[in-house]
């Protein structure tokens, strides 16, 4: 089967309807986030030995609306025990475990640049969206992973502040915050 496009994820909002993570030979989508013209794309997968893969692809929307990879990062690693699904127990007493993220500059309005980050990670059941505090403002995204999974776009290199919400909107657990970039 051919891997679908970024234009088809994106547009359609097409992620993985699995519950919980378990060994794939594909790279599922599991999250993805838009602020326009950025897009946001979260894989990860875990093969039957336990290595497991993630990466966090930003798009450009064109004036054709086609989505267009302009970065992509993320990590590997061995011996992850599936199946897994994201919980309190398993995000080691959190409700929101930032994986980490990516990042570039990309054309902003008419003549100039912003800095584009992705920040991606899996988040607890009870927690139904994110409230996101950045230095360009705050915005609430809505969960729509059945596994936990998000990714969320903010533009600037400073620090984010992720906080859980539940279905009324109320806060859940501990905030969790993404460094600024470039920072040890």
């Amino acid at each position: 089967m051919a891997r679908q496009s970024l234009t088809e994820i994106i547009g359609g909002r097409l992620i993985s309807d699995a519950p919980e993570i378990v060994p794939t030979v594909d790279e599922p989508v599991r999250a993805v986030d838009v602020l326009e013209p950025y897009g946001a794309v979260y894989r990860f997968s875990v093969a039957d030995s336990g290595a497991w893969f993630e990466e966090c692809s930003i798009a450009l929307k064109g004036p054709d609306g086609v989505w267009t990879e302009t970065t992509a990062g993320g990590s590997h690693g061995d011996s992850w025990d599936v199946p897994w699904r994201p919980s309190f127990e398993t995000l080691d007493g959190h409700t929101i475990s930032i994986f980490g993220s990516a990042a570039v500059e990309l054309p902003y309005e008419d003549d100039g640049v912003v800095f584009v980050r992705g920040v991606y990670g899996f988040a607890d059941r009870a927690v139904r969206s994110l409230r996101i505090n950045a230095a360009t403002g705050e915005r609430v995204v809505e969960l729509d992973s059945p596994v936990g999974a998000f990714v969320v776009l903010v533009l600037g290199e400073s620090s984010v502040e992720l906080q859980g919400l539940d279905s009324s909107g109320a806060d859940v657990g501990q905030p969790a915050t993404a460094a600024p970039v470039g920072s040890a």
